[in-house]
């Protein structure tokens, strides 16, 4: 299976500015209500399905929503539920909705290809990479390096 190549360079070091890259923040969202549940199967939605909505609802890329894109994650909702509910064909959900959920940012490597930021992650984290360097330094040094 054919990879999406490697994670892009940081723009400091690409001559071409992405003018699409995204930065949310990390405010909490106000939780949104369950949309109604209009599936031939059950009445109620499935507790994954719930779930589901639940972790893309308030998560920080959601900060970036508009209508459209809530509109695009309630089907994906509506596959979820049909996906525990039914049982059929369960390999061709799962593929349809990890790949609608990879355009939201869903793992550390759709972000990294999205460009997605987080303020308050970067920092920690810039500052947990600094740390490690000079820990890794040291360890050289004691061994015998430069």
């Amino acid at each position: 299976m054919a990879g999406r190549g490697p994670a892009p360079k940081p723009n400091a070091v690409r001559r071409n500015k992405d003018p699409w890259s995204h930065q949310a923040s990390a405010e909490p969202l106000p939780q949104r209500p369950y949309p109604p549940c209009h599936s031939i199967y059950e009445n109620e939605w499935h507790p994954m399905a719930r779930r589901f909505w639940d972790v893309y609802s308030t998560c920080r890329q959601a900060r970036l929503f508009i209508e459209t894109d809530w509109f695009e994650l309630e089907q994906c909702m509506n596959l979820v539920h049909e996906m525990y509910v039914t049982g059929k064909s369960k390999v061709m959900l799962a593929a349809e909705i990890r790949q609608r959920v990879a355009k939201w940012g869903s793992t550390v490597d759709d972000r990294a290809r999205l460009r997605m930021t987080f303020d308050d992650l970067n920092s920690s984290a810039q500052g947990e990479a600094t740390d490690s360097k000079v820990l890794r330094m040291e360890r050289f040094k004691r061994l015998g390096g430069v």
